[in-house]
């Protein structure tokens, strides 16, 4: 659809380095691992931030099943064997307010999990990098901390300042850097609400 694997990484890359994910090369449109294929959680907490202004993507990772025919002529579904995909984000099961995002593991990365959750007109977003496998229960004792702290997190418009000097930052090292993968500080996570909702984030 998008003219080819490179083509549709190249796009991905292009869309990265405009939400200011300095950290991030694509290779492959698929996540899994590759060479020189690399993010860091700051960078999947921008990617967060601008899914959840998206309310199709929304809809898509707080669905917890679904059911849907298997292949065949009948018209009527009921005639029809059916199938069911299950969910694996188990925060959406077990966290009050969860609202996503995304788990995964790879034999490289190990565990890794974007959480986020809105309680009370506040939302936060987490993000977990080579973690073991039980990455909800971490990602909901962050989200308990950030919920507990309040106001006292930082505000919207302080951390998306934040990233922006941070991709700025990112992009003019990036010219000079060779292919050693993120910069030091690239594990720090945390970012803004999306653009035009009030909750803050961290």
């Amino acid at each position: 659809l998008a003219g080819g694997q490179q083509e549709a990484a190249d796009t991905l890359q292009r869309k990265a380095h405009a939400l200011g994910a300095a950290d991030t090369q694509v290779v492959n449109t698929s996540g899994l691992d590759a060479p020189g294929q690399v993010s860091s959680a700051y960078d999947l907490a921008l990617f967060a931030r601008a899914a959840l202004a998206d309310r199709r993507i929304t809809t898509l990772a707080t669905t917890r099943s679904y059911t849907f025919p298997a292949g065949g002529t009948a018209l009527r579904r009921s005639d029809r064997r059916s199938y069911q995909i299950q969910n694996h984000n188990r925060l959406l099961f077990n966290y009050p307010g969860a609202t996503g995002l995304k788990n995964g593991w790879t034999s490289t990365a190990g565990g890794s999990f974007i959480g986020t959750a809105t309680r009370g007109g506040r939302t936060y977003i987490v993000t977990l990098l080579r973690a073991d496998t039980n990455t909800w229960r971490a990602t909901a004792a962050l989200l308990d901390w950030a919920f507990a702290g309040g106001a006292s997190a930082a505000g919207e418009q302080e951390v998306v300042a934040d990233a922006d000097q941070r991709a700025q930052r990112g992009l003019r090292r990036r010219h000079a850097d060779t292919e050693e993968g993120p910069r030091p500080d690239a594990g720090w996570s945390g970012c803004g609400a999306p653009p035009g909702s009030s909750p803050a984030s961290w």
